[in-house]
């Protein structure tokens, strides 16, 4: 696999299940889906 660099401010490498977590599609923020993960992430604060 060719390596996957975040240019953020500086390119820093990766590890290849980061550079796939990334490249998932975003959850919209008024989807049930998103509210469940926030409720779940709040319950942990």
């Amino acid at each position: 696999m060719k390596k996957k660099y975040l240019r953020a401010p500086d390119p820093t490498s990766v590890a290849e299940h980061v550079a796939l977590e990334i490249a998932q599609l975003m959850i919209h923020h008024r989807t049930p889906k998103f509210s469940k993960i926030f409720a779940a992430a709040g319950g942990m604060l």
